[in-house]
């Protein structure tokens, strides 16, 4: 399979997700809570999963999907990681930034990734190599090059006991960045970043699901990816920050 036939499997996936999506839509049933209170799940995320799991493994059975709700072990290098409602919460309060998300790597290298806004119909979609598109649209980070002038964005811990550590850091930057915006999708916020909108995101406590689509895109737009401290991004750990470029370490110092 050529990378342009696998990111059209990506993104006729993310039509599959979505319209589960609108069919489950307003039949949410029950809001079970996972993690926190702020950490949910619905029945249309599931409806979306298991749409969307469905046809990736029909149509790239050589990869592994790691889905959000469904806990599948990693059992090949090539996984496709698949965040059915990235934003659920969002989802839940009627509140628009909140998006199917799936990222397709191979061992520790993003292949290609889709973001699709459900409150819009939004594609965000990128394979390596050949750039990164918003709805066909070829897309860069922003030039700013003054942290006055940078919107930036960053997101709540799940573990409310750790919201001390974003506040403070939050601190550090709302008197040099011109504003701070709290997203709560982190596959949006990214894309948001590729596409020029935000200067920089940052966050810690996240999942593969949570960055795999998002760091594809970036990267491929030409953002800088890495931890938030400035060591290299590794997936599993939870923790990134991506920006322009131009601002990246003033962002590690002002964060770190």
């Amino acid at each position: 399979m050529s990378d342009r036939d696998l990111l059209q499997v990506l993104v006729d996936a993310a039509g599959e997700g979505e319209r589960a999506f609108n069919l489950a839509r307003g039949r949410e049933g029950r809001v079970r809570v996972k993690s926190s209170s702020a950490d949910l799940v619905t029945e249309v995320d599931l409806r979306v999963q298991e749409a969307t799991s469905d046809f990736l493994r029909r149509h790239v059975p050589q990869a592994c999907v790691v889905a959000e709700e469904a806990g599948d072990s990693v059992s090949t290098a090539d996984r496709i990681y698949l965040d059915p409602i990235d934003g659920t919460l969002n989802f839940v309060h009627g509140f628009g930034e909140h998006c199917i998300s799936i990222g397709y790597w191979s061992g520790e290298r993003p292949l290609a990734g889709v973001v699709r806004k459900l409150s819009t119909g939004d594609l965000f979609a990128a394979q390596r190599g050949c750039g990164a598109f918003w709805n066909g649209e070829a897309i860069r980070p922003s030039q700013r090059r003054s942290t006055g002038e940078a919107l930036v964005a960053t997101g709540w811990p799940y573990d409310k006991s750790l919201a001390g550590r974003v506040l403070s850091e939050m601190g550090r930057l709302i008197g040099q960045c011109q504003e701070i915006r709290i997203i709560g999708s982190a596959a949006l916020a990214m894309c948001y970043v590729a596409s020029g909108v935000l200067e920089g995101f940052w966050e810690t406590g996240l999942e593969p699901w949570d960055l795999a689509a998002g760091t594809a895109i970036a990267l491929e737009a030409g953002a800088v990816v890495t931890a938030h401290d400035g060591s290299p991004f590794q997936l599993e750990s939870g923790t990134i920050l991506v920006s322009n470029g131009h601002l990246h370490q003033r962002l590690i110092e002002m964060i770190a």
